[in-house]
């Protein structure tokens, strides 16, 4: 009795696919037979059958990139009906603090849908951070001493989205403390670990993913790994590492080796980013920390307190020299509070302070109201001043962001900053 030649086709789109069911080819003309005996025989297999199929089928994904995007996104794969997430994380630990990334967020409309697409996550962000629909203090501090303080009753319209502050470090610990609770046997995160290299494997018609992450020391979970690198081959890679992203360069690379329309290679590719002209863009930027709980005044015992919010008002009106530092309420008592230093000129003279005296002594006198060296160590000084900072981005975005391999078995996404980046000005 011979053998059944089964030819699977899934098309790109989910429509359905195709089973052609044949006898094999065994002479010259039999190829012909077995052509017109598949047609005969084609079956149309509707949207349900291949999602029962897909669904037998062990799907794994990569998430290049443990931040808060990285986090959310694996849960949502999880969600999806992934059996196995890795992602991959250069910080050392999930409380690994970042001081030049130490913002406070503002969860808006978008991220609380996002979130809400995880379970617990709006629970937790609630408890965690503080609403813009709370009652909250702010007080502006002037370089003369006063302080003038006003409550906010939160004065929104009930049909008003509420926005909430949370600050980095306590969004990225939430989020990891719910893959541990909820998702500890699909989500594994590989700490001090980076994306080394990203290829496609295969041959034919079927294309499949080797993703190599190199650590740094971190125990990684693999069936292929020696003591430095490790191997994943993931039905989905997902590039949620941020502007500079190293997935969407293997996918410029991948797009510009494919032919073009004159059947040359492309000149530019889709995944490239668009970037469009922003009143902020190329801002210069650094963050500066101070302690959770500090002193208001040169003298007395008024102290900040970490649900309020805080205006330091600087003594120069030079240019140069200008200083004005925003604080915002959070919920975490222990956490540090953070301020953006925020200039469109080079010749502020922060950005020429490079010694830790220098920037206090700078600070001393932008802020004669308050106690400096009471409140920055030299430690944060020497660093603050190390600090080159960073700009904010133009908007950009490629046209383009899903690959689907050949074969319609693996596929690359690219999410968050590794996809549409945004200044302050625009929202993010």
């Amino acid at each position: 009795m011979m053998a059944t030649r089964v030819n699977v086709s899934i098309d790109a789109n989910l429509r359905g696919f195709d089973l052609d069911v044949g006898p094999p080819s065994t002479s010259p003309n039999g190829s012909r037979r077995v052509l017109k005996s598949s047609r005969r025989t084609r079956r149309r297999i509707s949207r349900q059958q291949i999602r029962a199929w897909a669904a037998a089928q062990t799907q794994t994904a990569v998430v290049v990139g443990g931040g808060p995007c990285g986090l959310a996104a694996a849960m949502m794969l999880a969600n999806q009906g992934f059996d196995k997430i890795d992602v991959i994380e250069k910080r050392e630990s999930p409380n690994f603090f970042e001081p030049d990334k130490a913002f406070v967020f503002s969860v808006d409309e978008r991220g609380q849908k996002m979130l809400g697409e995880i379970d617990g996550a709006m629970d937790a962000l609630r408890e965690k951070g503080v609403g813009t629909k709370e009652e909250y203090a702010i007080s502006r501090l002037y370089s003369n001493g006063k302080i003038q303080r006003k409550m906010l009753s939160g004065n929104m319209k009930d049909d008003q989205v509420e926005h909430i502050w949370i600050p980095r470090a306590n969004f990225i610990g939430m989020l990891y403390d719910l893959v541990e609770t909820k998702y500890e046997d699909q989500i594994t995160v590989h700490f001090g670990s980076e994306c080394e290299s990203i290829e496609k494997t295969g041959s034919g018609y079927i294309q499949e993913l080797k993703v190599v992450a190199k650590t740094s020391g971190s125990s990684l979970a693999s069936s292929t790994s020696t003591s430095s690198e490790v191997t994943f081959n993931p039905t989905l890679l997902v590039g949620c590492d941020g502007l500079k992203s190293k997935v969407r360069e293997t996918l410029v690379e991948w797009d510009t080796e494919e032919e073009g329309g004159g059947g040359g290679k492309k000149e530019e590719s889709e995944f490239e980013m668009r970037k469009y002209p922003s009143l902020s863009a190329g801002l210069r930027y650094k963050v500066l920390t101070l302690p959770p709980s500090f002193p208001l005044k040169r003298e007395g015992k008024d102290r900040s307190f970490h649900k309020e919010a805080y205006i330091l008002i600087g003594a120069s009106d030079k240019f140069e020299e200008r200083l004005r530092l925003g604080l915002l309420p959070i919920t975490d008592e222990h956490a540090p509070r953070t301020a953006n230093f925020i200039t469109a000129s080079e010749s502020h003279v922060i950005w020429g302070i490079k010694d830790g005296e220098g920037m206090l002594s700078f600070l001393e006198r932008a802020l004669p109201q308050l106690p400096i060296r009471d409140i920055v160590s030299e430690e944060e000084a020497e660093r603050f001043a190390a600090s080159h900072g960073a700009r904010f981005p133009k908007p950009q975005f490629p046209s383009k962001f899903i690959k689907v391999l050949d074969g319609n078995r693996s596929g690359v996404a690219l999410v968050g900053d590794a996809l549409h980046a945004f200044p302050p000005d625009l929202g993010q």
